[in-house]
């Protein structure tokens, strides 16, 4: 299953750029996390720079103009401006803003660019997010960190919307390969060790997980959009 998944971009000299580039750049970024903190925050927006750039000159490149990888463009820049914020512990709320906004854009590319919508996503999705929402909620309740509380009950519902519409096109669509679908699932495994690692108990490997997740889900959404530009 594994070689299947990556046979579509292995098979093409673009889809070996763009894997190389985001394995590289994205272990430069958890490394220097690691090892070099004083380099992490020239590090950390490396990959997602070089997503765009590389989705802008396709989009330039190709023939018809591609809405659908626009507003993917768009997301992948507020992700960018999250990342930023995140790097002082002071701006978190404003991270989780842009995140947010990022995620609304997202979900307009995949509710909008859908032929139909599947309710059966949304169910399960939105009811594991949300539950994890208001058990985070409730701990930062108790813990007398309730500025957070209301922030953290809007991003889970939107992030789970953004994991059901995800499931959903690509459902519709019927990829060989869900690139959407799995992207959004990293997406959420990766925000949901954030908080647990910033409000419950930080462990050792999170930024590990955190990181290679998130940059992960949006290479994912980056090389998805990629393959509707030229489809």
């Amino acid at each position: 299953m594994i070689i299947d998944f990556i046979k579509p971009i292995w098979n093409s000299n673009t889809g070996i750029f763009f894997a190389s580039f985001v394995a590289v750049s994205s272990a430069a970024s958890i490394y220097s996390r690691y090892f070099k903190e004083e380099m992490y925050p020239l590090f950390k927006g490396i990959p997602i720079i070089g997503m765009i750039a590389f989705l802008l000159y396709h989009l330039l490149q190709a023939e018809y103009s591609s809405s659908f990888s626009t507003l993917i463009i768009v997301g992948l820049g507020l992700g960018l401006t999250g990342d930023l914020f995140l790097l002082k512990h002071e701006y978190f709320i404003h991270g989780l803003v842009a995140f947010l906004a990022g995620h609304i854009f997202y979900i307009a590319a995949f509710i909008y660019y859908s032929k139909s919508m599947h309710i059966f996503p949304y169910i399960p999705a939105i009811s594991l997010t949300m539950i994890y929402g208001i058990l985070l909620s409730r701990f930062l309740f108790r813990n007398n960190r309730k500025k957070y509380i209301i922030p953290v009950l809007v991003y889970s519902l939107v992030i789970s919307f953004m994991l059901a519409s995800g499931f959903s096109f690509d459902y519709d669509s019927n990829p060989l390969i869900p690139f959407f679908a799995i992207g959004a699932a990293l997406f959420a495994f990766s925000d949901l060790a954030l908080g647990l690692n910033r409000f419950v108990k930080s462990f050792s490997v999170a930024q590990l997980f955190i990181l290679s997740t998130y940059y992960s889900a949006q290479a994912l959404f980056a090389w998805g959009a990629y393959k509707i530009i030229y489809s």
